[in-house]
């Protein structure tokens, strides 16, 4: 395992260092979206069990809904990029 991580990384001061650290920010954050996100959808089924129609209506029509999760999907997208990349190098080692 430790011959791995060596070709994996072979400087902490290689590029591939940075692209594992920024996509561990990139998971952690888009982890943390998501379970925001789900507490906000989980409290619009509220609404909806409850039929309160206002509440739903509040609570759907928040214009921060619709841009964090376009800012999550691209949170998944460029995490899958950063993936790729660290993927081939791996396989390129390898």
């Amino acid at each position: 395992m430790w011959k791995l991580v060596q070709h994996v990384i072979p400087s902490w001061t290689s590029p591939e260092v940075k692209q594992i650290a920024f996509l561990s920010v990139l998971l952690i954050f888009r982890t943390m979206m998501s379970i925001w996100l789900a507490d906000v959808n989980g409290r619009i089924v509220k609404a909806i069990v409850e039929k309160d129609f206002q509440l739903f209506l509040k609570r759907v029509s928040r214009p921060c809904l619709n841009v964090l999760n376009i800012i999550k999907a691209a949170l998944a997208a460029k995490c899958d990029d950063v993936s790729l990349i660290t993927a081939f190098n791996l396989m390129s080692v390898l």
